[in-house]
């Protein structure tokens, strides 16, 4: 086995994907100058998956339905306004689809096998467009 695959294996366990896949992409080259190695790591961001993309740069994107962790914009401002009103969650309402968001959504589902049973497009974790429009959309 290469280096360069013991090297990315190691930190690819410990690494987010977005850390791996950078990681992974630049031990593919071997930049000579720090300009190079700069070029090197925009164009790897550049040209990487829209998932990988926002985890390397950690921005909330509106990527449409459904609203799932890292989703971004106004439509998740209007969740957290709703799961606020709904249960008291005190999230702060920044339009950000992250970890606390997240286990509002989970809790509001619970128990899933029970919310699913009313919503049956539902995903665990993750709002969809109909819920969003029955319950969310002009209401919060």
């Amino acid at each position: 086995m290469t280096t360069k695959k013991i090297i990315y294996l190691t930190l690819g366990g410990v690494a987010t994907a977005g850390v791996g896949y950078l990681v992974y992409s630049l031990l593919k080259k071997k930049p000579v100058t720090f300009n190079e190695g700069f070029e090197d790591i925009k164009n790897t961001v550049v040209n990487a998956p829209k998932e990988i993309v926002s985890t390397i740069s950690g921005k909330y994107t509106d990527k449409g339905f459904p609203l799932k962790k890292g989703s971004g914009g106004e439509k998740v401002k209007s969740l957290q306004r709703y799961l606020n009103n709904a249960s008291g969650y005190n999230l702060v309402v920044d339009g950000k689809f992250g970890n606390l968001t997240e286990s509002a959504v989970l809790s509001e589902q619970s128990p899933f096998d029970v919310f699913k049973g009313m919503h049956p497009e539902a995903v665990k974790g993750q709002v969809s467009e109909s819920f969003y429009k029955e319950f969310i959309e002009g209401k919060f």
